[in-house]
This record gives structure tokens, C-alpha cells and sequence, in this order.
């Protein structure tokens, strides 16, 4: 009995690394040569990862508002590549007075919003119970969308 007990947790920590990428490597720089998937980006080949996969210079782009009253600029993994895996999103947004952004998600990634300038209302609803979460933010305030 103690045999049937002792093989799986054998197995189990011998399957372990192969589970997640995460504890695998440190990081997994998107492929854009290749599509993205579901699970994201495949991994670059290290040997042509650069220090421009970390760097990404998009946030100065001008601002266009649209008719939500919003203008967004993303670093997801197809704009910043090092991004890729890491369960994060980043994004510089311009909300004009009254503006609006609309009920959408971010798949595989997290999000913070930090406030520079200004006074919104953030907030958001958990997927499984419809829990709404909701906060009004002021100039350095932050808070994270999981």
C-alpha cells in the first residue's frame, strides 16, 4: 500500500517543472514570427533574445480620443515582447472628462492602473460570482484589475 501511495507523489515532483514555464525559466520573450495562442506567445530562442525585447518606448505616442472619450496605447506581448508569460498587461490610457472605458478582459494578464492626473471611478467583476469591486481613485492612487 505504501508503493501506491508513494508513486504518484514521485511522480508528480518529477512532472512538476514540466507544468508551468514559470518555474522553468526566468522569462519567454515572444516569438512574433510566430501566431499567438491561447497561452500566449512561443518562447524566442534565447540565443536572440535582446535587451530591446525589454524595452518599450509606445506610451509617448500622441493621444486620440475615440467615442468612448478614451485613448489607449498597449504593450501587450505582439507590441512589447518581453511582456510575454509574465501575467502582465500594461497600458497608457487618456480618459477625457466623462469618458469611459467599456466592459472588456485582458486574457493570461493583470493589470494596475496608476493615476497621474485627475479623479476616476475603477472597478471590475469577478468572472465566477459577479462580485462587482469598484473604487474612486485620485492622483496617485492605484489599483490592480486581477
Amino acid at each position: 500500500m505504501a508503493k501506491l501511495v508513494f508513486l504518484p507523489i514521485l511522480l508528480s515532483f518529477f512532472l512538476l517543472p514540466f507544468l508551468s514555464l514559470a518555474l522553468t525559466q526566468d522569462f519567454c520573450v515572444a516569438n512574433l514570427l510566430l501566431s499567438d495562442t491561447p497561452a500566449g506567445y512561443q518562447c524566442k530562442p534565447a540565443a536572440i533574445v535582446t535587451s530591446n525585447d525589454f524595452y518599450f518606448s509606445g506610451a509617448t505616442l500622441p493621444v486620440t480620443i475615440d467615442p468612448f472619450n478614451i485613448s489607449f496605447v498597449p504593450a501587450y506581448g505582439s507590441y512589447f515582447p518581453g511582456i510575454n508569460g509574465l501575467s502582465l498587461s500594461a497600458v497608457r490610457v487618456f480618459l477625457g472628462t466623462n469618458g469611459i472605458v467599456p466592459l472588456h478582459n485582458v486574457p493570461r494578464a493583470s493589470q494596475i492602473i496608476f493615476v497621474v492626473k485627475g479623479t476616476i471611478m475603477a472597478g471590475f467583476i469577478t468572472s465566477n460570482s459577479n462580485v462587482v469591486y469598484t473604487k474612486t481613485l485620485s492622483q496617485g492612487d492605484m489599483f490592480l484589475f486581477p
